[in-house]
């Protein structure tokens, strides 16, 4: 069995030291231990020059002896056999690809060799959300994110805002509260209650009627005086609503 001498080493250009790799006899059948040394003292990766595939060992009269791999029973142990990473193992333990150790080679190899049914790329439809998260911004993608992000939020604001939070905003307006010293009491806010009556119409108008119902009588309703008194009956809403929108138009200079 030819023995690795130790490897001379032959300067080059910037700084650079490459080994220089002593010619092998590729008839000669070389163990594994002496392939390794001599890949650990010359620095190279992969196959040695001269074969092309791992060397056969015999048993002394040039009978190739077969391998017997012991059953592997770690995670990392499985991983380093097969050539993939720890995290590809548990993969398959989580996919049910394999089942609880010990394993062979054999069957990690055939698990890491088969095709998987994951294809790359985006497959979902335009227009839903998970074609969104891909990276598509089309105008159905898009829209179809913000339909998302609008439930969900309307959703969070229902939790917020219970039928019986509603309820009791309105006997406590009946009672004759003002509007926002019950906002105060139930500790909601006013954004809260208007985003809920535009998307709740029946309740909206139950709303509308309490306000009118139970607003001031010595107040000329409909107008800037008297909803900053506090008024927020729909006549005064109204009358802000056109108020600001008309303050926009003049600052923009239309």
């Amino acid at each position: 069995m030819p023995s690795c001498e130790r490897t001379p080493w032959r300067s080059r250009s910037r700084g650079r030291r490459t080994p220089v790799v002593p010619a092998l006899d590729p008839v000669t059948p070389l163990s594994t231990a002496t392939v390794n040394a001599s890949k650990r003292r010359t620095g190279l990766k992969g196959n040695m020059p001269g074969y092309d595939r791992a060397p056969v060992h015999t048993n002394g009269h040039d009978e190739p002896v077969e391998e017997r791999s012991e059953p592997l029973i770690t995670v990392r142990a499985a991983a380093g056999a097969c050539g993939v990473t720890p995290t590809a193992v548990r993969g398959w333990l989580a996919d049910g690809r394999i089942g609880d150790p010990p394993w062979t080679v054999e069957q990690l190899e055939s698990v890491r060799d088969r095709p998987s049914s994951r294809a790359r790329g985006a497959k979902a439809a335009h227009g839903t959300v998970v074609r969104y998260a891909e990276g598509c911004s089309c105008d159905r993608c898009r829209t179809a994110e913000n339909d998302w992000a609008r439930d969900r939020e309307r959703a969070k604001a229902d939790t917020r805002l219970p039928e019986s939070t509603r309820q009791q905003l309105l006997a406590q307006l009946l009672a004759g509260q003002s509007f926002h010293a019950v906002l105060r009491d139930l500790g909601i806010t006013a954004n809260l209650v208007w985003g809920r009556a535009r998307r709740d119409p029946e309740w909206a108008a139950d709303l509308d009627g309490v306000l009118l119902a139970t607003r001031r009588e010595g107040l000329e309703h409909g107008t800037n005086a008297a909803y900053v008194q506090g008024c927020v009956c729909p006549d005064c809403r109204a009358h802000q609503v056109r108020r600001m929108a008309k303050g926009k138009v003049n600052n923009c200079g239309c």
